[in-house]
């Protein structure tokens, strides 16, 4: 079995990255490897999310994150759609925009009081997804 700080680590260093290759993937959309690497890492949270988020919420509904993985891989397509310029992109963007919001909104409701750092830590990668989703409109 694995270790759950070995988890929590691992995709704390994979959100890192994926966040950094995406903003770069904005920055620099002539360069599309850049934008290959965010499809994978979009494709890590799709199919596995809910495996990664793990401890994050106080109850660890499997649903729950399964739609927060779900929302932060939208977040990295919201950039590729973005950098490549395809059509329906303000859409997509705006649909994960919505769902990223209702979520950080859901997290606040449901834990008034923070219960660790797991807490925090996707309190502020879900603002960061915001941030990430939102800069897409203007870029």
């Amino acid at each position: 079995m694995t270790n759950i700080s070995t988890i929590k680590k691992t995709e704390l260093a994979i959100f890192i990255a994926g966040t950094i290759i995406a903003v770069l993937s904005l920055l620099l959309k002539e360069l599309e490897v850049f934008t290959l690497l965010v499809l994978i890492f979009c494709l890590f949270y799709l199919g596995g999310g809910w495996y990664f988020l793990k401890g994050a919420n106080k109850d660890d509904h499997t649903a729950l994150l399964f739609f927060t993985g779900y929302f932060f891989a939208s977040a990295y397509l919201s950039v590729i759609f973005a950098s490549m310029a395809f059509p329906l992109k303000e859409y997509l963007a705006g649909f994960t925009l919505a769902g990223l919001v209702v979520f950080l909104i859901l997290f606040i409701v449901r834990n008034v009081k923070p219960e660790g750092p797991g807490y925090v830590k996707l309190i502020t990668q879900t603002v960061i997804m915001i941030l990430l989703t939102g800069s897409t409109f203007f870029l």
